[in-house]
Order: structure tokens, then C-alpha cells, then sequence
């Protein structure tokens, strides 16, 4: 037989052993996302649980901490769309709970309030009296003299 019918056989033999790379890719996709909707429900559960007790500040750390090391044990690509996951979450349950801001007024308003605020951490303003911060600001907008 010559190089050309090897081939040809080669080719035409079922490939019985060989894995299917792309059925294995598929699979670590759909488990890789069901571990991270498992870890988010768990997070979410122990969020709540925490919090029903009041002791969410307490635990917050350790939280954060099983959430990262969890997270971190899927491959990069996975592990960053669990974090969009995450974010997402945390996103929608804060407007689900929090402040609405709904106005365009009320966005471009607390976008400078947050920008304020993260220069002041960044700058290491750590310890800010609020309140003193809030009556400045407000006599500030009505002109008021000090």
C-alpha cells in the first residue's frame, strides 16, 4: 500500500477514541455557567440571611472573600462573565431597594455627588462630615453667603 492509501484510510476510519473538542468546549461552558449562577444564588441567600439578622456588615468581608476565591476557580474568560453576572445583580437589586433615580436631573446630580465623594476617598479625605458637606453644597447652590 502505498502513502496515498494510508491516508485514505486513515481519513475514512471512524474516529471512535478521539474526543469532540467541540461538544467538551460546549460542556465546560454550561458548566462553568451553572457554577456561577450556584455561587451567585448561595452569595444572594447568604446576603439575605445575613442581612435579616443585621449582621450583613460583620460578614461582608468574608463574603467578599469565598466570592472572589470561588470565582477565581474558573478559567479567565469564564470568570469574568461571572463577574458581569455578579455586577448585574448587585446592579439590579440595588435599584430594585435603593434610591430611584429616574430623572436626567437626578443621574447628573448624583454623578457629581459621586464624583465629589470618590475624589475626596482618593484624595484621602477619609473622615467627611456629611452633613456639613450636604449644608455646604446646598448653601452653595443658593448662593448663600457664609
Amino acid at each position: 500500500m502505498d502513502a496515498f492509501g494510508r491516508m485514505r484510510e486513515a481519513l475514512s476510519a471512524p474516529a471512535a477514541t478521539a474526543p469532540r473538542p467541540a461538544l467538551a468546549a460546549l460542556g465546560i461552558r454550561v458548566a462553568s455557567t451553572v457554577y456561577a449562577l450556584v455561587v451567585l444564588l448561595l452569595t444572594s441567600a447568604g446576603v439575605g440571611a445575613a442581612a435579616r439578622r443585621g449582621i450583613l456588615i460583620p460578614v461582608a468581608v468574608p463574603f467578599a472573600g469565598v466570592l472572589i476565591v470561588t470565582l477565581r476557580l474558573l478559567r479567565p474568560s469564564a470568570e469574568r462573565g461571572a463577574w458581569a453576572l455578579f455586577t448585574v445583580w448587585l446592579g439590579t437589586t440595588y435599584l430594585s431597594t435603593g434610591a430611584g433615580i429616574e430623572t436626567v436631573d437626578q443621574r447628573v446630580s448624583y454623578g457629581i455627588g459621586y464624583n465629589v465623594g470618590a475624589g475626596l476617598a482618593r484624595d484621602g479625605f477619609v473622615v467627611v462630615d456629611e452633613a456639613a458637606l450636604k449644608a455646604g453644597l446646598a448653601d452653595g447652590l443658593a448662593k448663600a453667603k457664609t
